[in-house]
């Protein structure tokens, strides 16, 4: 396998919103992209901030490639700024974390170990 493959792979996340599930395609967080996404977010992640906005975008656009999106047509509405822009900050917050999930602990069952650690 070379290393590009790793780096660039991509997988699918879903995210849940308004009783129903959005598909998103991203690549896999690697270390140097969630450095930057931390960096974009640690700014504010409040959802009443109105400044946490353009962080969000930008760390979405860091790893998001693609989503079941559509628009009137059926066509999927690609991932850009102006249309990260229009969306809601709850909604674009459950796509950061949808897509960062697999980089955290799993909160179910990360106490301490047997061996006590």
């Amino acid at each position: 396998m070379k290393i590009d493959q790793l780096s660039q792979s991509v997988c699918t996340s879903m995210v849940p919103w308004q009783g129903e599930e959005v598909a998103i395609r991203h690549r896999h967080v690697t270390p140097a992209i969630e450095a930057r996404v931390r960096e974009l977010t640690s700014q504010s992640r409040q959802e009443e901030d109105p400044a946490a906005g353009p962080y969000l975008v930008g760390a979405l656009l860091e790893i998001l490639v693609g989503w079941d999106v559509t628009d009137e047509t059926g066509r999927e509405v690609p991932v850009t700024r102006d249309v990260l822009g229009e969306l809601p900050i709850p909604f674009l917050l459950a796509c950061l974390e949808s897509a960062t999930a697999t980089i955290r602990p799993n909160q179910r069952s990360g106490g301490t170990s047997a061996a006590g650690s």
